[in-house]
């Protein structure tokens, strides 16, 4: 979440479409909301205990796969507007494939329904950049 925050904040001042800025935006709000609550649940299940970091977790290599910071902070434009979608796409791929495979094992049903929420969302999300993609590159009458 913490990467996808990062590279959503880029885009107000790397893009000129407003419909991509209004995406980052509210991807941004949902994500603050989600990360919030996930350091809560550890917070109040696992007082004390260090940040967990599983990078061999189904869906951790894929949603990392392909993504630089640097080019797409060198990046303006169409460009940039392709190339965030690109990765931001790979990385909610990466996140459902991983929630779709740890939820069965979850003790705790909150975080179920977190995980089973967050897999309908980035779906959602994905299905949203293919097609504002796809519109790019339709030509205009």
């Amino acid at each position: 979440h913490q990467m996808a925050m990062h590279m959503a904040s880029l885009v107000e001042s790397r893009s000129a479409n407003q419909e991509l800025k209004d995406m980052a935006k509210k991807m941004m709000a949902e994500q603050e909301k989600e990360i919030a609550q996930l350091k809560g649940w550890k917070e109040q299940w696992y007082p004390g205990k260090p940040e967990a970091m599983n990078m061999k977790m189904p869906g951790m290599p894929e949603s990392m796969k392909g993504m630089s910071g640097d080019k797409l902070m060198s990046a303006k434009g169409e460009q940039f507007d392709r190339m965030f979608v690109d990765m931001m796409s790979q990385h909610h791929k990466g996140a459902i494939k991983m929630a779709q495979t740890e939820a069965p094992k979850l003790q705790h049903a909150d975080v179920k329904e977190f995980a089973n929420r967050l897999v309908e969302m980035q779906k959602k999300e994905v299905a949203h950049m293919a097609e504002m993609k796809k519109s790019w590159a339709a030509p205009t009458k």
